[in-house]
């Protein structure tokens, strides 16, 4: 078995184990499960077709690239390019 399937099976196996542990502890979940998946639905709805996840193909048409591109810029918009790449300043390096 390949490297990077191995560790997603063991992460697999260790996320089951937990959600056995939780379920038989009897902790219950703040949100059900019907709620989840409507909330999911409706902000799956809301999205713009183009920023969806379509299945249309393996990379995504330019189109696609340039509004993400585009979205990223407006998120990191007035962020210190140190705090967008998570590079310390240079005065707390010494």
């Amino acid at each position: 078995m390949e490297v990077p399937c191995q560790k997603r099976n063991a992460a697999g196996a260790a996320v089951a184990l937990v959600s056995a542990e939780i379920a038989l502890a009897g902790i219950g979940n703040l949100v059900d499960f019907d709620q989840t998946v409507d909330a999911m639905f409706a902000v799956g709805k809301s999205l713009p077709f183009e920023l969806r996840e379509s299945a249309l193909g393996a990379s995504p048409p330019p189109r696609r690239l340039r509004l993400l591109r585009k979205l990223h810029e407006q998120e990191l918009e007035g962020i210190p390019p140190n705090v967008r790449f998570g590079i310390a300043p240079s005065d707390s390096l010494s």
